[in-house]
């Protein structure tokens, strides 16, 4: 896999973010929070043809990944490319068993499910 975190890359995903993506922020800010997440590990790039098709931020909280903002290229969506980007973001967390999606709820309640079942996998 290419390494994301010399500059180059990392404002490939601040353009594709600011294209694809819905936060209303300088680019400034994005190329921020783009570098804090990919020092943390806590940033999923997925390249289709070598071009970005999709990036998830997360933070981890004890065993559960905090999904905070998912951003699919138009014509990826569909396709697993969010199940792809929880799949690399578990081998670098493998004690992460639930997944929430944070953005846009007030709460929290409900919104929790096991990545296992997201995923598809039985055990």
């Amino acid at each position: 896999m290419e390494e994301l975190s010399d500059t180059g890359n990392i404002q490939n995903i601040v353009e594709f973010w600011r294209k694809y993506g819905y936060m209303d922020i300088s680019k400034d800010q994005l190329d921020f929070i783009i570098s804090r997440h990919l020092e943390y590990k806590t940033l999923e790039v997925i390249k289709v043809d070598k071009k970005i098709a999709g990036v998830c931020r997360y933070n981890i909280c004890g065993d559960t990944c905090e999904c905070l903002d998912i951003v699919i290229k138009p014509e990826h969506r569909k396709k697993n490319i969010l199940k792809l980007m929880l799949i690399q973001g578990l081998r670098k967390f493998p004690l992460t068993t639930k997944l929430t999606y944070v953005r846009g709820f007030k709460d929290n309640n409900n919104r929790e499910v096991s990545i296992m079942k997201f995923l598809g996998v039985r055990i």
